[in-house]
């Protein structure tokens, strides 16, 4: 075989390769949400809140607005955790700051209603 017909060759396998890597360089981006299951779905709506919360502490300390970062988290644009904030101030990976993370995830004030004065009554 000569190096023009491998050439050619190379070339006409090709041509339909180079024209699906270019077409999908304008699609948009897959959606996260279209790719769960119906399980990480429900999930996915229950975190909301805590998306929302740890966005607005994003935005505080990147200096953003915190009413739209709330609102992204809400909605779901945004999956910004606690361990992402504690990531954006510095601290190292593992187990502290996923515990951390978690545990402000799943913290709740209930017992400050019985708090009065700095004191327990």
């Amino acid at each position: 075989m000569s190096i023009k017909s491998q050439l050619k060759r190379m070339m006409m396998e090709n041509q339909g390769k180079e024209a699906d890597s270019f077409s999908s360089m304008f699609q948009p981006p897959k959606d996260p949400w279209d790719e769960m299951a119906w399980w990480e779905k429900g999930l996915d709506v229950l975190s909301r809140p805590n998306y929302a919360s740890a966005n607005v502490a994003k935005a505080l300390l990147t200096g953003q607005n915190p009413f739209q970062a709330a609102a992204r988290g809400i909605t779901g644009q945004d999956r910004t955790t606690y361990s992402d904030v504690l990531k954006l101030t510095g601290m190292d990976p593992g187990l502290a700051r996923g515990v951390l993370g978690f545990r402000r995830r799943h913290s709740r004030p209930h017992n400050l209603r019985h708090v009065r004065r700095g004191r327990r009554s």
